[in-house]
C-alpha cells in the first residue's frame, strides 16, 4: 500500500530508494524470524538472538553517544526511552537463550 500512494516520479529518486532499502534492511529479518518461530526451527532462535543483539548494540551505542551530547532538560526522557528499549531487546535475547526454548526449537 505504501508504494501505491507514492507518485511515480518519486519512486525512482535516490532518497526514496535509500529509504526503501533501509526499511527492508530493518524489517526484512522479522519475517524469517516469525516463520522460524511458528515452525519451531533452530535457525530462527539464532536469527532472533543475532538480530536483537545487533539492535541492542546499536541502541547501546546511540545511548552512549546521546549521553555525551545530552541536554539536561531532556535527560530523564532519554534515559527512560533508551533503557526501556534495551530491557525489551535484552529480555528477548534471554528468553531465546533459555533451555526450554532451546529444547522446543530443536528441529
Amino acid at each position: 500500500m505504501y508504494l501505491l500512494y507514492v507518485p511515480k516520479n518519486v519512486l525512482a529518486s535516490t532518497p526514496f530508494l535509500k529509504h526503501l532499502g533501509t526499511l527492508i534492511l530493518i524489517y526484512g529479518p522479522c519475517f524469517p524470524i516469525a516463520y522460524a518461530w511458528i515452525r519451531r526451527r533452530k535457525w530462527g532462535r539464532y536469527l532472533l538472538i543475532a538480530y536483537n543483539g545487533l539492535w541492542f548494540a546499536d541502541m547501546s551505542y546511540a545511548f552512549v553517544a546521546r549521553m555525551i551530547n545530552y541536554s539536561e532538560s531532556h535527560l530523564s526522557l532519554v534515559v527512560t526511552a533508551f533503557l526501556s528499549i534495551l530491557i525489551v531487546l535484552g529480555s528477548l535475547i534471554v528468553f531465546a537463550s533459555q533451555k526450554d526454548v532451546r529444547a522446543l526449537m530443536s528441529r
